[in-house]
């Protein structure tokens, strides 16, 4: 009786890596956890710190706009609105942004109330049904092509958001440490949303491991550069209400910024790492471990290429109006953009990508001495041998 070698199961990773990499991870999650329940938020949250609470916002439709009907005091370019708020017909006061692109009939808007009876005051278009259809249509469109994982994925943003509306802001505005709380919440955002997106494997782990050496890697550099280069962001209008009425650090809240950036770039690349190394391993079982390691920086020497223009167009593109105010300056654009927020923005990008480019050898390493490879032929072979 003869049995083929391939018979014979794959070996695993060596046990002490494997026991390595879960203790690490192990850590990691209850490091999270810990700093979950120590730094979560009072009752009170944000209204310990003496903030100003603003008017409540309620939903209103424009039922008249009168361009030409103002008072004679009224200024130049004014205009009379009136809108249905809660079944009352009011006086809907229009700023002067609102005048410049007037609503029209029926649109649904934003209004709070105004200083005297029955009036009310435009904030903004309401856009709950628009932008309710696209994040439905973005849902189906994930779901539709990556099926479950496309939906896991969904619940781990979901969970992503919760931890950093339910736990980040709220404890940051309660005067817990920001620098804890931002690492807190990075820690549980990794350790949840990548095992609900990509299963409680091996393949996932070693991506998370490679995710947290990014992550503090870029957690590191934010800190450092943020007092470096004096990133406080303290003349901008939001970082002075934040250290006025709310006490935080707006040197903390930079860094908090740089670690979530960070998580959503880092992300990407270690599971695509891990994946590509997992491939070429299945493909090629007979391949040593440091060749797989070479074979997948090569893919990983791509991904770093496409990545560094990715992440900086994304956020060149989300702050296509500051870059357009700093092109319309007349100052040299490399001096305006080392101003401000603008040089917040520059700091945070380079930041991410270095913490993205060092994140692709330590993940491919990881994942190197975590994927399982064939048993040596002679000890495949033996236990045929002593069938015969």
């Amino acid at each position: 009786m003869h049995v083929h070698s391939e018979s014979a199961a794959p070996a695993p990773a060596s046990p002490t890596a494997r026991i390595v990499m879960l203790a690490l991870v192990g850590l990691l999650a209850a490091a999270a956890l810990t700093g979950l329940i120590a730094l979560w938020p009072g009752g009170d949250g944000a209204r310990a710190q003496g903030g100003q609470a603003q008017g409540a916002l309620s939903t209103g439709v424009v039922t008249a706009v009168d361009a030409a009907a103002c008072a004679d005091d009224a200024g130049e370019g004014c205009a009379l609105a009136r809108a249905r708020v809660d079944g009352e017909s009011v006086r809907l006061a229009l700023p002067s942004q609102a005048i410049a692109d007037l609503p029209h009939v029926g649109d649904r808007v934003k209004v709070t109330a105004g200083k005297d009876a029955g009036t009310a005051v435009f904030v903004d278009y309401d856009r709950a049904l628009p932008m309710g259809l696209l994040a439905a249509l973005c849902a189906l469109a994930v779901v539709g092509v990556a099926f479950l994982r496309g939906l896991r994925a969904l619940v781990g943003l979901a969970f992503a958001f919760a931890v950093i509306f339910g736990f980040m802001l709220p404890a940051m505005l309660s005067g817990r440490p920001a620098l804890l709380v931002g690492l807190t919440a990075a820690a549980a955002i990794m350790v949840v949303v990548m095992y609900a997106a990509h299963g409680f494997t091996l393949r996932t782990t070693a991506a998370l491991l490679g995710t947290a050496a990014g992550v503090a890697i870029t957690g590191a550099l934010a800190f450092v550069i943020t007092e470096r280069a004096h990133l406080s962001g303290r003349f901008e209008d939001d970082s002075y209400v934040l250290a006025a009425f709310h006490h935080l650090s707006s040197g903390d809240v930079v860094v908090c910024s740089m670690l979530i950036a960070g998580i959503g770039v880092l992300n990407d690349v270690t599971i695509t790492q891990v994946a590509a190394l997992w491939e070429l391993a299945a493909a090629q079982p007979r391949a040593e471990r440091r060749e797989l390691f070479a074979a997948a920086m090569r893919i990983g020497r791509d991904h770093i290429a496409s990545s560094v223009y990715t992440v900086a167009f994304v956020l060149a593109g989300g702050a296509l109006a500051t870059l357009l105010l700093v092109s319309a300056s007349g100052r040299p654009v490399l001096q305006q953009l080392m101003l401000g927020q603008q040089s917040v923005e520059i700091a945070n990008i380079l930041v991410c990508l270095i913490g993205l480019v060092l994140a692709v050898p330590l993940t491919t390493a990881i994942a190197a001495l975590a994927v399982p490879r064939e048993r040596p032929a002679g000890l495949r072979e033996a236990p045929a041998r002593a069938r015969h």
